[in-house]
């Protein structure tokens, strides 16, 4: 990237005066979607609005470390190369094995630049209103007929997935009840296997 120097590469140590430090790109995320914004656009209580933002910040961290992480890392770098996260709650993307920045020729230089700004990309996506709105809204978290009144439900694909132990778990919500539904009636079905002649 035209501008980016070695200065321009953040490094992270865990240790008292940087002792080990290594490259590494700070993706702690400073400011989530408001509680007010979900209460605004869905219309549910400010209790409900937290909880639904808790899931959704849990589902994107998961998305960014378990698929983003992986999938760019192994792009830029190649499979050998081995991350982790450093600092108080994962704060830090720490990449190791590919050297310190002193000894990179501008290949390598442009290659780290180029990574960096697309996981910054990456973290801003994830944690924008109009997405984690999106996910809220995708998941039902904060739908009133969407939601179980005796356990944490979520809802999977247009199905229920209750907890262990939830009274509703057999059951099915009508006009916003919770109640078992009635055994359908089995209809008697004959199979005619006689060959035609």
């Amino acid at each position: 990237m035209k501008g980016y120097t070695r200065n321009d590469v953040e490094m992270h140590s865990d240790h008292f005066l940087g002792r080990d430090s290594h490259v590494a790109v700070k993706v702690k995320v400073w400011r989530f979607t408001a509680t007010e914004s979900v209460v605004d656009k869905f219309g549910c209580s400010e209790k409900e609005a937290q909880k639904a933002l808790g899931r959704a910040f849990e589902l994107h961290q998961q998305s960014f470390w378990e698929y983003d992480v992986p999938s760019l890392t192994e792009h830029f770098f190649g499979k050998n190369v081995k991350w982790r996260t450093e600092g108080r709650q994962g704060g830090w993307l720490v990449v190791c094995n590919i050297g310190v920045p002193s000894e990179w020729d501008g290949v390598k230089l442009n290659r780290w630049a180029l990574f960096a700004k697309r996981i910054k990309t990456t973290v801003a996506y994830l944690s924008s209103d109009e997405v984690v709105l999106d996910t809220i809204e995708a998941n039902g978290w904060c739908r009133p007929d969407m939601r179980c009144n005796q356990c944490e439900a979520l809802m999977i694909n247009g199905l229920y997935c209750h907890e262990i132990g939830c009274p509703n778990w057999k059951k099915v919500k009508i006009d916003g009840e919770w109640v078992t539904p009635e055994p359908e009636e089995e209809e008697d079905f004959v199979y005619d296997n006689e060959e035609d002649e």
